[in-house]
């Protein structure tokens, strides 16, 4: 299995999206997007129950394994600034 790090500027004490207004919408039509299997959320919530009061970690999320890359998205150029946008959906129970 292999991991990167791509590096990316941290806003300190600042917002990103105050310093770059350009980058709150994307201003492209299309965004690519991937779509995730179906979560099958009510036997996720059969499994929460049965380990409600045991020393299991609460569950916050469901992982999926992929392999994107930032050619799976879509790129676009706003003034100076390159932006990187991948729209990743899924179908099931939305609380």
């Amino acid at each position: 299995m292999m991991t990167a790090q791509v590096k990316s500027t941290r806003f300190r004490g600042k917002d990103a999206f105050k310093s770059f207004p350009e980058m709150r919408h994307s201003k492209s039509n299309h965004i690519s997007t991937k779509k995730m299997p179906k979560v099958d959320t009510e036997s996720l919530f059969r499994e929460d129950q049965a380990n409600e009061g045991l020393d299991i970690p609460f569950r916050f999320g469901y992982g999926f394994d992929v392999s994107y890359t930032l050619n799976d998205g879509t790129w676009e150029e706003q003034d100076s600034v390159k932006i990187w946008s991948l729209k990743i959906t899924s179908q099931g129970l939305i609380l």
